[in-house]
């Protein structure tokens, strides 16, 4: 037996529901202006879905290259996802993802301060944490400090369990591509 409903919140739901397939669909056909209008359009009119709406929102912003992402990533990590390292690492390396082709440069001392924390919560005991907090610091220009938290990442990779082979070559790559620039 189900609780019963008030109409209003099930046409609400409904709306809502539509609202964004709509903007999920044309997430994935790379319309991002119509995506993040279309969240955006709920986000208004139902200001306590916020929470849940927020990564969407920012993996729409930063997947169209908007260079702002990087300052609402900031907003949410702090106001939504401050305890969860998972969250947070995604949203840091959304942010210095070289497949993310943004209009110009995101502020990647951001990237660092959110990954920074992700890796608090992890203990420093998660190679693909570690691995975004490496290259947040490469990309801000602490080359030494990169270095370092990279090692400890490939480090990791020893007893990682369950890491794919690929992924544990990119880290590995990622290690020699921040010592040679090291070097220069």
């Amino acid at each position: 037996v189900g609780f019963a409903l008030p109409e209003v919140a099930l046409t609400a739901q409904g709306e809502i529901d539509e609202q964004m397939n709509a903007a999920f669909a044309a997430f994935q056909k790379k319309d991002y202006k119509t995506a993040l209008a279309g969240v955006d359009k709920v986000m208004k009119s139902h200001p306590e879905m916020e929470s849940q709406l927020a990564a969407f929102r920012f993996e729409v912003m930063s997947q169209s290259g908007d260079p702002a992402s990087a300052e609402y990533g900031w907003k949410i990590a702090e106001k939504h996802y401050w305890n969860n390292q998972q969250s947070l690492n995604q949203i840091a390396w959304n942010l210095v993802d070289d497949e993310i082709k943004y209009t110009k440069k995101p502020d990647y001392k951001i990237a660092v301060k959110i990954a920074k924390r992700a890796n608090e919560l992890a203990k420093e005991q998660d190679p693909y944490i570690l691995d975004t907090y490496a290259y947040s610091l490469f990309k801000t220009g602490d080359v030494k400090k990169a270095v370092e938290v990279q090692e400890r990442a490939v480090a990791l990779l020893v007893s990682g369990g369950e890491i794919p082979e690929e992924t544990k070559k990119e880290i590995r790559d990622r290690l020699e591509m921040f010592k040679k620039a090291q070097k220069k």
